[in-house]
């Protein structure tokens, strides 16, 4: 493993048996503790530096780390063992996040690296600062505002159409935990590298249902192919917690909630929460159909709908109602004017410009004033008496019949005409007969009343008054009038006046389109027609040949973006066929890369078992040369192999390497005990019976001498089961502090029971490595029939052969080794004579640790 130097911050690189314990750093030279593990703090994953966790998955840990190279904040994802023992979704996770990393958008969390560091499979991240929308709600009380919710759907939304369109991929499991808000307030979609090729089925047999399952999609449950629509489901359930702070399904377990995705209605979030516009919870209810077909088809398309509903337009594409045209072209074409309902509007007090008007009307023969009271009792307040001053007021009790009034007029026509004709004698004896007729009338319709009808003349006489007051009072000028008056006197005095100004006037009074009441207003607005028609024929045409070019350009508009739209569909169909081709090309790569993958692993695996058969091999005829070049051959063919094979191939070297830097200390001592060592000589040793110094080793042969002199030899081979010899070459490995590596030279001369028991004198380190060096052969060795048949022998009484390791007692193992021929039985724990220095040390250490 490797680790970070906290000192001197450089990178070491250390056993992983070293973990948790003390060592010392290359670069400064001081003494620095080793993380417990892989992960902890300080470790160093692929380009990464852990620097602490920030959260957990179903798919593994989180933790921000440091990346080197650019010297830059990450979050590294590591994956859990159960995916990182799935050789298929490692190769697939492999391909996805490097198809995640090409994507590059603002609303993406960008992906950095993925990779394998020793078995630990990474995909590194940018560090958003900010922090998920499940932490927010949570703060926030679960609910977010309509606005906020529909600015972070959208451009999420954004995300997801531009993962789809670029590299085809799908998230597969939207929530509000893959969702960060940074600081800015920009949503960021996270773990976009643990998504999957879209149009795949949503599992496989050896993968089980990604997605959580209160967001899931109904095709996810089902196996149904993915696309982007199945993204907008779980976006859609996002958006349904947003809006009402709950979510979609509920259930007592996962299973009842998956169901309820397959089958159950969804409640608009409109019915849980009022508050949520109706467009909006349309566009939710929409996103969750459970039918693909009836969601939409893009996230883009949903983007586009959330940014019409944020602007106040529908997104059923409803535009605001048209104002209303002007009249200006359609008034003079039609006879009648145009209708309009009359505004029931409260009359006003009469102004003056009005006044003048009806004293002009009386002037028209054509309309007789006593025709009017009969039929008309218009609803109009009357205005007071002094309003009307034409009216002279002493002819009005004078005619308390129908009748008086028109002979009056008659009077006043022919007294008007009778200075021409008669004399001022015939005038007044008519205007006196006149009188006395009047007098006479009005005695004896006072009689009737007083003494026939018993009733109050005066008072009859009054009411009458008021009647002909109410009859005869001029109303309060309707609305249309108000705006018709100034207009009609403009037009009759039109002579000598600005013409352009009257029709300016005549424009604005038929824009405003009031509805004549009666006959008079009707005559009014006829006059004002006919006039502004006459007159206007220059600004109608203009109108009518802009109006003409406006629709002729409207229709151009239409058809280019008829034309657009088909080029448009026509482009799409040929980028589907595109697409569809370039799927089928990938499909064929990743198959063709997949079978490469599997023929490269079992050259790997095939490899790996020949340099163990190798070991066993050249083990067994002492051929180090050979051993050592074969696993050279090794190393080489390795650094031959592709590049993106090299990830799978790099283990394998690492192990060789590791073996040929291991067989090198076998074959140190091979040589000590070959060609012998300086070290060695005056050393005691037991042969034949006899305590003797050893005077030399040579050619394999040691000799030494007794305490008389006499001299004895014996060959090392011979020696290496000889409890005494073991116990010399311990001695001598204390001597020469090299007692780590003595078990590997009994190892490789095959007295693998003797290499067992002086691994008992090797540090706690060097007995762990050897025990894993032990078990890591028998794993590869167990594998091939021809090796099997022969390790029950040779590892007689190792524990590592029938599962016991360096934790393993040693006593019940040392009760059962066998006797050596010839020799003889020396107690276990007396079996070396007492020595000085360095050489009693070992024995009382091994006593000390048995018991």
């Amino acid at each position: 493993m490797r680790f970070q130097c906290p000192l001197c911050k450089g990178v070491v690189s250390v056993e992983d048996a070293d973990m948790g314990s003390t060592v010392q750093c290359g670069h400064c030279n001081k003494s620095v503790p080793v993380p417990a593990s892989r992960t902890a703090a300080g470790s160093v994953i692929g380009d990464f530096i852990i620097l602490r966790e920030i959260g957990r998955g179903g798919m593994g840990i989180v933790y921000l780390a440091h990346q080197i190279s650019l010297d830059r904040p990450a979050a590294l994802k590591i994956l859990a063992d159960s995916y990182a023992k799935n050789a298929e979704f490692v190769v697939g996770f492999i391909k996805e996040a490097r198809a995640a990393a090409k994507l590059n958008h603002p609303n993406i969390v960008q992906a950095y690296a993925v990779g394998d560091d020793e078995g630990i499979f990474y995909f590194a991240m940018e560090h958003v600062d900010g922090e998920t929308m499940k932490n927010i709600l949570k703060r926030e009380g679960g609910l977010l505002t309509v606005d906020k919710a529909i600015d972070i759907i959208r451009q999420i939304a954004e995300a997801l159409d531009y993962a789809w369109h670029e590299e085809k991929l799908v998230h597969r499991d939207i929530k509000p935990d893959n969702i960060m808000l940074t600081s800015t307030g920009r949503a960021k979609l996270a773990d976009l590298g643990l998504a999957k090729v879209g149009n795949d089925s949503g599992k496989t047999d050896s993968e089980e249902v990604m997605g959580t399952p209160q967001y899931i999609s109904p095709e996810q449950l089902t196996g149904d192919a993915l696309d982007n629509r199945t993204d907008i489901y779980c976006l859609g359930a996002t958006f349904y917690q947003f809006l009402t702070g709950q979510f979609p399904f509920n259930g007592a377990t996962p299973t009842e909630i998956a169901r309820q995705h397959l089958e159950a209605p969804l409640i608009p979030p409109s019915q849980v929460n009022p508050a949520v516009p109706e467009e909006v919870s349309n566009v939710v209810v929409k996103m969750m159909e459970k039918d693909p077909a009836r969601r939409y088809q893009t996230a883009g398309e949903l983007a586009e709908e959330l940014t019409q509903i944020k602007h106040g337009k529908s997104p059923a594409g409803g535009k605001a109602a048209p104002k209303i045209s002007v009249p200006k072209i359609s008034v003079p074409k039609v006879a009648p004017p145009p209708r309009i309902p009359t505004p029931a509007a409260a009359p006003e007090a009469p102004k003056p410009k009005i006044v003048p008007k009806p004293v002009k009307m009386p002037a028209m023969p054509p309309q007789p004033a006593p025709a009017q009271p009969a039929p008309v009792p218009p609803p109009r307040r009357p205005v007071k008496a002094p309003a009307m001053p034409p009216q002279p007021a002493p002819a009005q009790p004078a005619s308390s019949t129908p009748q008086p009034p028109v002979k009056k007029k008659k009077v006043v026509k022919s007294s008007a005409q009778g200075p021409q004709q008669s004399t001022g004698k015939k005038v007044v004896k008519i205007v006196v007969g006149v009188v006395v007729v009047i007098l006479l009338a009005v005695a004896g319709w006072v009689c009737y009343v007083r003494f026939v009808k018993h009733e109050d003349p005066m008072a009859q006489i009054s009411q009458v008054t008021e009647d002909l007051a109410k009859r005869n009072a001029k109303p309060e000028p309707t609305p249309f009038m108000k705006a018709a008056a100034p207009v009609v006197e403009a037009v009759r005095h039109s002579e000598g006046g600005d013409q352009k100004m009257i029709i300016r006037q005549c424009y604005d009074f038929l824009k405003t389109r009031l509805e004549p009441g009666d006959e008079e207003e009707k005559r009014i607005q006829q006059e004002i027609v006919e006039y502004f028609s006459n007159r206007d024929e220059e600004p109608i045409e203009t109108a009518r040949v802009k109006k003409v070019e406006e629709y002729e350009a409207e229709q151009e508009r239409k058809r280019l973006a008829a034309a657009e739209e088909q080029r448009r569909k026509q482009e799409e169909e040929r980028r589907a066929r595109e697409r569809e081709v370039e799927q089928k090309l990938k499909a064929e790569e990743k198959a063709a890369s997949e079978r490469k993958v599997n023929a490269f692993k079992n050259q790997i695996a095939a490899k790996e078992r020949k340099m163990v058969l190798d070991l066993v091999r050249y083990a067994e005829k002492q051929d180090a040369d050979g051993l050592r070049n074969a696993l050279e051959q090794v190393i080489l063919d390795v650094k031959d192999a592709p590049r993106e094979f090299a990830s799978l191939a790099r283990p394998l070297a690492t192990r060789a390497a590791a073996l040929r830097k291991t067989m090198e200390t076998a074959w140190a001592w091979e040589r000590i005990f070959t060609s012998g060592d300086p070290a060695l000589i005056g050393m005691q040793i037991e042969l034949q019976g006899n305590l003797c110094k050893v005077t030399e080793i040579r050619d394999g042969v040691i000799h030494a001498k007794n305490l008389s002199g006499k001299e004895y030899t014996a060959e090392v081979r011979k020696l290496l089961r000889n409890k005494k010899f073991q116990q010399f070459t311990i001695n001598a490995a204390i001597k020469l502090k090299k007692k780590d590596t003595l078990p590997f030279y009994y190892f490789w001369m095959n007295e693998f029971y003797g290499a067992y028991i002086v691994s008992d004198y090797a540090s706690p380190n060097g007995k762990r490595n050897y025990s894993q060096f032990v078990a890591a052969y028998l794993a590869m060795a167990k594998q091939d029939s021809f090796v099997r048949s022969g390790l029950a022998e040779k590892f007689k009484g190792v524990p590592e052969f029938s599962g016991g390791g360096a934790s393993s007692s040693k006593a019940p193992a040392r009760k059962a080794a066998p006797a050596k021929k010839g020799g003889a039985k020396a107690p276990a724990k007396k079996a070396a004579p007492a020595k000085k220095g360095a050489d009693k040390k070992a024995p009382a250490k091994k006593k000390a640790k048995k018991k």
